[in-house]
């Protein structure tokens, strides 16, 4: 039976998983490599704030950085979602470069996907795989998925909480607001230009309730 609904399962969502393996492979290269790369500046930061976190105070609302002289570099932050996780996982398997660069890499394939459920929600399965591979192959999108910078996560909550907002308008389950609400929050906290979801987000929720009250109209036309 397990079996049977494995074979299923890929059936239904190889052209998916082979995106998301291609994007994986793009994302993949030289992991090891020290933060030389272009947003090296940020990038350091960004390790800098993780392990201090790692090695000295676990407060994330103080966030800091090496490059201030003696004394704290606390810095005035976003909320550090990626530097967080990266020293809880430091914790694990001790402190590394690419530790920060799957990190970002995870929440980039989990991005594809979650715009792959958003486009197959509003239109259909060939457009949403179209969309998941654009932003797979797309080069910038490619780049930035692979540096230990806030972006990647910034990008991945938001569309994910876009997919779970629609998502709620279609259903009208609780839940679906809530996550969306959960997942937005904490993408537009990890980098602010993240509130640009609320443009698409009105303009779902203005197209979903003018349609079904067109809907309702036509249910009630004598």
């Amino acid at each position: 039976m397990l079996i049977k609904r494995v074979k299923i399962f890929l059936n239904q969502h190889l052209l998916l998983l082979l995106i998301l393996f291609i994007a994986l492979l793009m994302r993949g290269q030289n992991i090891t490599q020290p933060f030389i790369d272009a947003f090296s500046w940020r990038q350091a930061s960004t390790a800098m704030m993780a392990e201090n976190f790692f090695k000295n105070s676990w407060n994330i609302f103080y966030p800091e950085v090496n490059w201030t002289g003696a004394g704290p570099g606390y810095q005035g932050r976003e909320f550090q979602t990626v530097s967080y996780l990266a020293a809880i996982l430091y914790q694990v398997f001790g402190q590394h470069d690419h530790i920060g660069r799957m990190i970002a890499i995870s929440f980039g394939l989990w991005g594809i996907f979650a715009l792959y459920k958003l486009v197959l929600l509003v239109w259909d399965k060939k457009h949403a795989l179209a969309a998941a591979a654009m932003m797979a192959i797309l080069p910038g999108s490619a780049f930035i998925d692979r540096s230990f910078l806030p972006d990647p996560v910034m990008v991945s909550l938001t569309t994910t909480c876009m997919w779970l907002f629609v998502l709620y308008l279609y259903k009208q389950r609780t839940i679906y607001l809530v996550l969306a609400a959960i997942s937005g929050g904490i993408g537009i906290l990890t980098k602010l230009p993240g509130l640009i979801i609320a443009f698409p987000m009105l303009y779902a929720f203005i197209s979903m309730y003018r349609n079904r009250g067109q809907a309702d109209f036509l249910r009630i036309k004598p």
